[in-house]
């Protein structure tokens, strides 16, 4: 990241210092508690970036990948904002049009098999999230076939926009270099079966995509369920959790895990 503040219109060139990060792409000065070698920073460059020509250009130019200086987010979708124009899923809401989902499937003869990660399966796998959900994000879908006309008949009964229950979040499974061959169940009703991904790949995504603090507490919740059943160190979790996101979505992940690391920290 440049050491110097951004060039006003009367500069006509900028020296800046850019440091890259050894092992893990974090480029936030760690080490905290000793921790972790691998987050501290490398020599550090000196670049002289001519602005005459163009200069926001000029200033990506030294960035790696072209990125910005600092990292980005995915860009809301437009489900995120349909979502937002109706109040909140609660816990007794989704357990009945889950309830309903699986009655549907049940009256056509079938079981469906959805497997789900976001706000619905913290509410099912950790009774957390008491405040609600805005959808249902849906990973998979078997058999697929009915799911879309299941899901608009609830709406209409719910007086919800149809994209209560999506598969927005799918591209993030498509994304991920890792496959996660996990498919534990969560929830049974009638006519349906909840499954969700690995906490470590849920855990990943979180950290990945901090929006709010929901998300922060959702990513301290994961964090401690999983070090409850293995208690890795920070640096052994990160390497079972950076293959399950693309190689852009790290460096925000690794910053938010050394956060989480920190307040975990307090608490003990």
């Amino acid at each position: 990241m440049p050491s110097r503040p951004p060039p006003t219109k009367h500069m006509r060139s900028i020296t800046v210092e850019t440091r890259e990060y050894q092992g893990r792409q974090c480029r936030r000065h760690g080490n905290k508690a000793g921790r972790s070698e691998r987050l501290l920073p490398a020599s550090p460059q000196r670049l002289h970036i001519d602005l005459r020509a163009d200069p926001a250009a000029a200033l990506l130019s030294f960035l790696p990948n072209g990125s910005s200086a600092t990292t980005s987010r995915p860009p809301s979708t437009a489900n995120h904002t349909a979502m937002t124009k109706f109040a909140p899923i609660t816990p007794q809401e989704l357990d009945t049009v889950l309830r309903r989902l699986g009655a549907l499937a049940l009256a056509d003869g079938i079981e469906l098999r959805l497997r789900v990660t976001g706000g619905a399966l913290m509410m099912l796998e950790f009774n957390s999230r008491a405040s609600a959900t805005r959808d249902v994000d849906v990973l998979a879908a078997a058999p697929a076939g009915k799911l879309a006309s299941y899901a608009a008949t609830i709406a209409q009964e719910q007086g919800w926009p149809a994209t209560w229950l999506n598969d927005s979040a799918k591209k993030f499974e498509q994304d991920a270099p890792l496959a996660d061959t996990e498919d534990p169940e969560v929830r049974r009703y009638p006519g349906l079966v909840i499954t969700r991904p690995s906490l470590r790949r849920m855990l990943a995504w979180k950290l990945a995509r901090y929006m709010d603090d929901t998300d922060r507490q959702d990513a301290l919740t994961l964090l401690r369920r999983i070090l409850a059943e293995t208690p890795y160190d920070r640096d052994d979790l990160w390497l079972q959790l950076e293959g399950h996101l693309a190689p852009s979505e790290r460096p925000e992940a690794c910053y938010n895990l050394e956060d989480a690391w920190d307040e975990l920290d307090t608490e003990t």
